[in-house]
């Protein structure tokens, strides 16, 4: 059986369910899935301790999943728990697609999913209803434009070579509207279009929502 962490450093949409999409129904026996989370923080305290966490669990392949992987704290998470030589997938938002270079070096996989945007409000403007609401729109569209098929065929894909004990093709995606919809598979080309143009729009939520709280 092999072992799979999972490694939440802060909170996008996918966070929630990144851990239980792999096995919906609870009835794989391939794997077994251990979750470590700081939670919504992301600072230095959580960060280390969140490091110490991971090197003392005993797993096969681990998935890391936070905004933006570039980030200072997040990044230096990243470096440690590289040390561990372990596979690792990066799984992020729009921000992360500057630390692609990064993430080469260190021959990471990483899918990078340009719609899961930032909700982008002042404290004084947000409130859990309002997070529970954004966030739940978000996975909407992320299901129904392919992306949470996506990753679920490719984190299998890294699984299945980790268990065979083949070379791992690890991925190196960002998750435009094409690319998501091409995992969809949609019949129905009037569909497919409008799917792409939810995503299209979903995309562009962060600027938005940032330009209404911070600028206007």
């Amino acid at each position: 059986m092999i072992k799979v962490g999972v490694v939440k450093v802060g909170n996008i949409g996918i966070s929630t369910i990144i851990d239980l999409i792999l096995d919906e129904r609870a009835d794989r026996d391939d794997f077994h899935i251990r979750t470590i989370s700081t939670g919504a923080k992301m600072g230095q305290n959580e960060v280390n301790d969140v490091i110490r966490r991971v090197k003392r669990i005993d797993v096969d392949l681990l998935v890391f999943i936070s905004p933006n992987p570039g980030a200072r704290h997040i990044k230096h998470a990243i470096e440690e728990i590289t040390k561990l030589h372990l596979p690792l997938v990066i799984i992020g938002d729009k921000p992360g697609e500057r630390a692609i270079p990064f993430m080469k070096e260190l021959h990471l996989g990483y899918i990078l999913i340009r719609a899961d945007a930032m909700i982008g409000a002042r404290r004084e403007f947000l409130d859990s209803t309002e997070m529970t609401l954004f966030n739940s729109y978000v996975l909407n569209v992320l299901s129904i434009t392919g992306v949470i098929r996506l990753l679920h065929e490719e984190i299998d894909k890294v699984l299945y070579s980790v268990k065979a004990d083949t070379p791992i093709e690890f991925p190196e995606i960002i998750v435009t509207a094409q690319k998501a919809v091409s995992y969809a598979r949609f019949n129905n080309p009037y569909a497919e279009a409008k799917a792409m143009a939810a995503y299209q729009i979903a995309a562009q939520v962060s600027e938005m929502d940032v330009t209404a709280c911070f600028w206007v």
